[in-house]
């Protein structure tokens, strides 16, 4: 079959070569004559984009089209012609010869450089640890946003899980590099929706800082690579913004000059995962209110304990005959995502243009919760000579929406027994609950009904020029200046009739102020700009030098400022325009910052014979965040690295091993993700006090002129071995951050309990091994198992005084008013994200209480913050992933488990759906066979409905959780097929995301929003 299909594209690339002379003299000018010719790779298919040019005269040339087909009109002195591409080895023909070239494949120059978005650097001389990932591997793994198929690459990017927000379309994902090490504790009411998690990587697009956001919006067909910066050595070049991480992406490049049209489709189809919830059905909850005498607690008379009587009969008759209602799915829907790109490449070796135009409309399972997004991008590049000139725009247009059915937790919490429609199909808007109390509950699906708006909006647009100029091989001058600026808004709605209100009173003055409208609206600007020079050569034959000087400047600037209005009795007046006054007792709220950024850098590299290496960064950076007193942080880092493959007593193993190589760096870099006025004094206005006709103020915010940054300091070993069938990579570290940014305790006598300050030390460490095994490798054939771990911990090395107080206040707050959570406490020795609960024995089967140890070794009673003990981490030990990549015959495979483990995690589900729910609503199955409720009776867990369990070791599991996250199926149509209806490429996939999750702990996943399975159909076509 094989043989037949070569045959049949060889035969096809030769009838088409036939029709056509490869050489003719031009009728216009005897001084020239016309080449035309095919490309084809290794399988004989067309290949597009490839440069042509004479040999001679390289000013001058085309490039092949769709089919693979090139025309160039050349002097008849021409000898030979140049083939260049990315991706294949560059070739130089005899023209005599040009009518068939056969591309090969250079599979050395697909992994040979590393990009860090300052410069890019040969692989093999390189220090630093990296992970490098190609478009495909991205695609192979995942086809919904740039970010989720990077959690299936690389485990040393943790992805967090959101047990709350679960698949919500417009929530943003939070992610750490080789684990946490920043407290990250904003004490300010002035965090902005512009400020990053105080443990986000940094990323860096196209040589810019950009925000999670627009990474997690934009379109995965604009990327050509991305680099994950993991090291000192690496990341030391963006100095005090660095520490965390560097994710670097690059966007297509046009360096190949292709002509070509093409278009992806997706349609995704979103399933909500409910496997975590095991709620009990009608039956099943009236018997655990009739074990437990909800109905005859609290009642003090004969009438109200036979009422109650005739309400649980009632109920019961209706749930003997089926009646009973599944609210989990009230609110949720199959979701349908729709993305389309149409991309466009035109030019010739000089002037080249590649445009992008997507839309991607994400509905979520939530009814009417979705997030749109449309964008449109030009790259543009000129090459004169020893010039070229590059620009890259791009615009965004987001608009979303979350549910408005609320909460998922409300349907979850809803009775079973509970009708949403009454006999007549209209919605009920409360349900009586005729137990203790006699309360009641709204109904959820009632509030969907009234016009309940939430929504969020941004307009953003970016663009980013480059000039570079090569007097020289050598040397390279790069100016770059780039701008970004986004306006932001949100519209939150909820009329007078809606549940939220239903406390207010009736009277007319009272019932005239329900409903409410909040408006936001924000803006976000950036400027940077820098220069830099770039040297790299080679001298005699066997010293490379390669060196950097860089001087950076940037301005981010933002603003967000919320309205908020009341009186909106018809849900008709969907408007802020419609409101009767503000909201009582409340002013406008927002936010501001100003951060401007100065950088010089120098870095240097030097290799010997390709075998000893050596890199060294120093980078000066200068703040405004950083106090008065402080503002210039000096970065640094130093990497060795040893190609042992390249010695000459391993000369004799090259033909099977083609790379082993020591790395070792050292270094340091910083943190500054926190709110910008952390250093500076923050002052609020009275603006209903006046004196002498001036306003009042007061300071809200204790000026620190010498806060300066966080400081991460790192040490990594790393090795790379590589064979024909084996690669591997390993990595080891120890990454102390000094200078963590906190609330120090002050003197009363200074008039503020607290200021911000430099304290303390968290060290992580951690081990990182991947290995890729090829079973078989033949042209395009081949398969291939590959596994990644990933182990972390952190430890507090050292505390100031103002944190001992902290925990001490957090301990006087759990003795005050008890604590049905963990209590988050630092110490010394412990990790950073430790769960601090009181040791418990279980439950007593006489009394139902629960035994608690106390710190003398005593049993008791009766929960005492003062026991509080460290049972483990919330964070990972360990995550990592392993699956295999196949391709035959154009028929391609991937699969990706992920999974993570070792560390705990607080079972809150445990404690609100069984031990301190009030059984006025909806309860975990597990309640029946373990809660206690008689004397005697040996259960697992305790009646808390009177008085609540408080932070308790029993509570408190192991978390180690695997995932089937990724599955691709794909076919590559053969070039035989295709051409017929004129396409170069077409390209057929199926995925499936997030397909099934395994969990040692049970515990409802997706409170607020629930989970998603999702599979999606891509089509791929290039014209």
């Amino acid at each position: 079959m094989t043989i037949a299909k070569t045959l049949f594209s060889f035969l096809a690339v030769y009838v088409s070569l036939m029709l056509v002379p490869s050489i003719k003299v031009d009728a216009q000018s005897s001084g020239t004559m016309t080449v035309v010719g095919v490309v084809v790779d290794e399988n004989d298919a067309p290949l597009p984009g490839v440069a042509v040019y004479d040999a001679a005269n390289v000013s001058g040339g085309t490039v092949s089209g769709s089919d693979g087909r090139y025309r160039i009109i050349v002097s008849r002195k021409c000898t030979e012609l140049v083939f260049e591409t990315m991706g294949f080895k560059k070739k130089t023909v005899k023209i005599k010869d040009t009518a068939l070239i056969r591309m090969e494949t250079d599979a050395e120059v697909l992994e040979a450089t590393v990009v860090t978005g300052i410069y890019t650097r040969k692989a093999d001389s390189f220090t630093g640890a990296v992970q490098s990932i190609s478009a495909d591997k991205l695609k192979q793994v995942g086809n919904k946003n740039v970010l989720e198929s990077l959690k299936n690459i690389d485990p040393s990017l943790m992805m967090l899980e959101n047990l709350e927000q679960g698949s919500n379309p417009n929530a943003m994902t939070s992610m750490q590099i080789r684990g946490a090490s920043s407290l990250g504790m904003e004490t300010t009411s002035l965090k902005s929706n512009f400020v990053s998690d105080v443990n986000m990587p940094l990323f860096i697009l196209d040589g810019f800082e950009t925000s999670v956001e627009k990474i997690q919006d934009m379109d995965m067909n604009r990327v050509e690579s991305i680099t994950i910066l993991k090291d000192a050595s690496a990341k030391a070049i963006y100095g005090s913004k660095g520490g965390n991480g560097v994710i670097v992406i690059e966007t297509k490049s046009l360096d190949s000059g292709k002509t070509a049209v093409t278009y992806t489709g997706n349609i995704a189809v979103e399933m909500p995962d409910l496997t975590s919830y095991n709620l009990c059905n009608a039956l099943e909850k009236l018997e655990v209110e009739r074990r437990e005498g909800y109905y005859e607690k609290k009642v003090t008379t004969t009438t109200d304990l036979l009422k109650n009587q005739i309400v649980y009969n009632d109920r019961l008759a209706e749930a003997l005959v089926g009646k009973s209602t599944y609210w989990l799915s009230k609110p949720l829907r199959t979701g349908i995502t729709n993305k389309h790109s149409v991309s466009v490449e035109l030019g010739n070796r000089e002037l080249k243009s590649f445009t992008t135009f997507s839309y991607n409309n994400n509905q979520g399972v939530m009814k009417g919760s979705f997030r749109e997004v449309v964008t449109g991008d030009m790259n543009l590049a000129y090459r004169h000579k020893h010039w070229t000139f590059r620009n890259i725009m791009s615009i965004s247009s987001m608009s979303g929406s979350e549910s408005p059915y609320g909460s998922f937790s409300e349907y979850s919490m809803m009775n079973p027994y509970f009708a949403p429609y009454d006999s007549e199909g209209n919605l009920v808007r409360k349900f009586y609950q005729y137990g203790p109390g006699s309360s009641y509950v709204f109904n959820p699906l009632y509030d969907a009904s009234l016009d309940v708006q939430n929504t969020s909006d941004y307009l953003d647009f970016t663009d980013n020029f480059y000039v570079e100029y090569s007097p020289f091989k050598s040397l390279k001058m790069v100016a770059r200046f780039g701008i970004d600026t986004k306006r932001t808004g949100a519209e939150e709605f909820y009329p007078a009739a809606h549940s939220r209100f239903s406390n207010t009173l009736d009277t007319e003055s009272q019932f005239l102020t329900k409903g409410e409208y909040t408006q936001t609206r924000g803006s976000y600007t950036s400027y940077s700009g820098d220069l830099s020079a770039q040297f790299n050569k080679t001298f005699a034959s066997d010293h490379d030098v390669f060196a950097t000087a860089q001087y950076t400047i940037s301005e981010i600037k933002y603003s967000e400022v919320s309205h908020y209005a009341a009186g909106f009795p018809n849900k008709r007046l969907d408007n802020i325009i419609f409101a009767r006054q503000y909201l009582s007792d409340s002013t406008p709220t927002g936010a501001a910052g100003l951060n401007r950024n100065l950088g010089i850098l120098m870095t240097v590299g030097y290799s010997y014979k390709s075998r000893y290496m050596f890199d060294g960064t120093i980078k000066g950076s200068a703040s405004s965040v950083f106090g008065t007193n402080n503002r210039w942080g000096t970065f640094w880092s130093a990497g060795l690295a040893w190609n042992i493959h390249n010695e000459e007593f391993l000369a004799p193993a090259s033909d099977w091993l083609k790379q082993l190589k020591l790395r070792l760096s050292l270094g340091s870099s910083g943190n500054q993700n926190y709110t910008t006025n952390k250093s500076l004094p923050v002052y609020n206005y009275y603006n209903d006090k006046y004196y002498d006709g001036f306003t009042g103020a007061t300071l809200a915010n204790m000026e620190n002129p010498d806060l300066g940054w966080e400081e991460k300091f790192e040490y990594n070993l790393g090795l790379d071995f590589r064979t024909k069938h084996i690669n591997l990579t390993a990595d080891a570290y120890v990454a102390d951050t000094r200078n963590l940014v906190f609330n120090r305790s002050t003197l009363p006598s200074v008039g503020f309990s607290s200021v911000s300050d430099n304290l303390g030390t968290v060290r992580n460490r951690g081990v990182e091994l991947g290995v890729n095994y090829t079973v078989f490798q033949k042209r395009s054939s081949y398969l291939t198992l590959l596994s990644k771990i990933a182990f972390n911990e952190n430890k507090i090395l050292a505390l100031s005084e103002s944190m001992r107080d902290y925990n001490s206040s957090q301990i006087e707050a759990a003795k005050a008013s008890g604590s049905e959570s963990p209590v988050i406490q630092y110490y010394e020795g412990m990790p950073l994200h430790s769960i601090w609960v009181v040791p418990s024995l279980g439950i007593d089967p006489i009394s139902g209480k629960e035994i608690f140890v106390a710190s003398n070794g005593m049993l008791v009673d009766e929960w005492s913050a003062t026991n509080l003990r460290n049972y483990g981490s919330s964070d990972p030990l360990f995550n990592g992933n392993f699956g295999l990549n196949a391709e035959v015959s154009g028929v391609g495979l991937s699969v990706i488990f992920t999974y993570y483990g070792g560390g705990y995690k607080y079972n809150s589900t445990l404690v609100d759906m069984i031990e301190n729910t009030s059984l006025e609503y909806n309860v975990d199955r597990r309640i029946f066979s373990n809660r206690w409720y008689y004397s005697g009776q040996i259960a697992q867990y305790r009646n808390g409905a009177d008085t609540p369990t408080k932070a308790t070791s029993r509570f408190v599991q192991l978390n180690n959780v695997m995932n089937l996250s990724s599955f691709s199926l794909y076919y590559e149509f053969p070039y035989s097929l295709i051409k017929k209806i004129n396409l170069s490429r077409l390209r057929a996939s199926v995925y499936g995301n997030n397909l099934y999750t395994w969990s040692s702990i049970h515990i409802e996943r997706g409170t607020s929003y629930p989970y998603a399975r999702t599979v999606s159909f891509s089509l791929t076509a290039t014209f």
